[in-house]
């Protein structure tokens, strides 16, 4: 099952009113968080390759996502990237996060990039804070 995850208009990754954003579009599939991104090249750190730092941040967001979707706001309190693979330029790529344990204070979350072939780019993991709960809507 597909559903549509909460979003804030104007979040730098996700948000649909941002002018300079990223404006990723994040659905529920099962217990993931799921987002797809087209690799334009102003996010290149090398020519023809996309930065790092976008790399983290598309995990980071599915990450948040994924606890999102359980009505809960976290905040990320660290967080570990693993590059495998050069994620390049006019590719499009699939990134998926998910709920590895959740406690009362903390979540822990892993996630992970992949290609159109299914080569992984990047996998992580991270640690959040919880903030407050989402009311839940009926």
């Amino acid at each position: 099952m597909t559903q549509k995850i909460l979003q804030y208009d104007h979040c730098f990754a996700c948000g649909s009113t941002n002018k300079k954003g990223l404006k990723l579009k994040f659905f529920q599939e099962n217990d993931q968080a799921v987002a797809e991104f087209d690799c334009p090249s102003d996010y290149e750190g090398y020519s023809g390759l996309i930065h790092g730092g976008i790399i983290a941040l598309l995990m980071d967001e599915a990450m948040a996502h994924a606890i999102i979707n359980q009505g809960v706001i976290a905040v990320t309190a660290q967080m570990h990237t693993h590059y495998r693979n050069p994620m390049k330029t006019g590719c499009k790529v699939k990134v998926s996060a998910w709920i590895k344990v959740a406690k009362t204070r903390t979540i822990q979350t892993a996630a992970h990039i992949e290609d159109a072939d299914g080569t992984i780019i990047a996998s992580g993991e991270a640690i959040y804070i919880v903030v407050e709960k989402v009311p839940q809507a009926e």
